[in-house]
């Protein structure tokens, strides 16, 4: 079983929350701000600080290179990063509110049902611009949901 990188574009760097590239022939996630790499463990990614492996400067050229040659840029996957959360904390107060007035019910169900769709989508996304938009609807769709069960 391969990771899907779409999926992977969703993972932040758990030290400083940039962005992780996914690299299969290295079988390895890449953070090319802190030239670090997260080993991927029987198709899991370890995501422990402890675990990483810092890489010296001629590797991690040559890592980033491979991030080049894919076409995925640093700023464009903290765009896919930030859209979930401020969408996600756009929505939160608003939600709470919504809940009280139409039902928690009826807004813990429209937000889980958007959320699983627009994952879906997510993954599938063809694009970058996609797959932003996506996210934000990932965010507001978790920040429907997210107040009706507290």
């Amino acid at each position: 079983m391969s990771l899907d990188p779409a999926l992977l574009a969703i993972l932040a760097c758990p030290e400083d929350k940039g962005p992780l590239f996914y690299l299969e022939d290295e079988t390895v996630l890449f953070n090319p701000r802190l030239a670090r790499t997260y080993e991927i463990r029987d198709d899991i990614p370890v995501m422990l600080v402890e675990e990483s492996t810092t890489v010296g400067d001629d590797e991690a050229a040559r890592l980033q290179a491979i991030v080049t040659d894919l076409g995925v840029t640093v700023s464009g996957g903290q765009l896919v990063l930030s859209a979930y959360t401020t969408a996600f904390a756009a929505t939160l107060v608003v939600a709470g509110r919504l809940g009280d007035r139409y039902g928690r019910r009826r807004l813990l169900a429209a937000g889980a049902g958007t959320f699983g769709v627009a994952s879906v989508l997510a993954a599938l996304a063809p694009n970058l611009v996609t797959l932003v938009a996506l996210r934000a609807v990932l965010g507001v769709a978790a920040g429907l949901f997210t107040p009706q069960v507290l």
